[in-house]
């Protein structure tokens, strides 16, 4: 009983720290960003296009910014009041860090398609945005990989909402090919693969497999934008009966 009584207070010690402490900052830096974010729709619209193409370069990663704020807020709002308990208010905090990161993708996906890439050859966007082999930085993705996927908003997104604790949860960095000269070498490589597999496969997943090291690019939100497939919203997976139809 003890043990419990001790836990219990743990818990709300926590919890008053982040209304005291932590949320204070967090809903401050959502409101300063969010107005210097709409203080550039006050601006008049440029004449020439190379300066109104300059005014989106920063007026589009202040709207990212902004709602990258609003998401984390959201995000740690559910997680501290909403984990023991659902409610309208809860329901809604959810779908504004949802929409947060939906509204975000659409916005990176734009800003993409005016960075040139196509003018520097095949394989250009996959050198800047892909996953793959290590590269001699020991790294497995593009310069901009975890831009271009707006990966920590899903690790985020799905921490929260699968109530993930794991603490390797969607690793992006391998420790065999960070720590050891030549990434290991084959036989270092085969029995990583063999642990890997033995310990994360189709039977069974032990959570602290993923600390070896991700088997393939990470996806935290698996094939979905947040919780719904891209570029729809909850309220378009209503079926007639007014019944949520949930997706897999």
């Amino acid at each position: 009983m003890d043990v419990f009584v001790t836990n219990e207070r743990v818990v709300l010690s926590k919890h008053r720290w982040y209304r005291e402490h932590l949320r204070p900052l967090l809903s401050d830096m959502n409101e300063t960003f969010s107005t210097l974010s709409k203080r550039f729709q006050t601006l008049p619209a440029p004449k020439s296009s190379a300066s109104r193409e300059a005014l989106q370069d920063l007026a589009v990663p202040a709207e990212v910014l902004s709602l990258r704020c609003r998401q984390v807020l959201a995000l740690y709002d559910y997680a501290a009041f909403c984990m023991k308990n659902s409610s309208a208010w809860c329901n809604d905090t959810l779908a504004t860090a949802q929409e947060a990161l939906r509204t975000a993708r659409s916005l990176v996906s734009e800003r993409e398609a005016n960075y040139g890439l196509q003018s520097l050859g095949p394989g250009a966007e996959e050198l800047v945005f892909g996953w793959g082999k290590p590269v001699p930085t020991a790294y497995s993705y593009g310069y901009l990989w975890a831009a271009h996927t707006l990966f920590y908003w899903q690790r985020d997104q799905a921490i929260v909402e699968k109530r993930i604790l794991d603490p390797c949860f969607a690793t992006i960095n391998d420790p065999v090919e960070l720590g050891l000269q030549g990434g290991g070498g084959k036989l270092v490589r085969y029995l990583q693969e063999l642990v890997q597999w033995f310990l994360s496969n189709r039977l069974w997943h032990v959570d602290l497999s993923s600390c070896l090291g991700p088997k393939s690019e990470p996806s935290p939100l698996g094939p979905h934008c947040d919780g719904v497939p891209c570029g729809q919203t909850r309220a378009e997976l209503v079926d007639d009966t007014g019944v949520e139809v949930l997706v897999q």
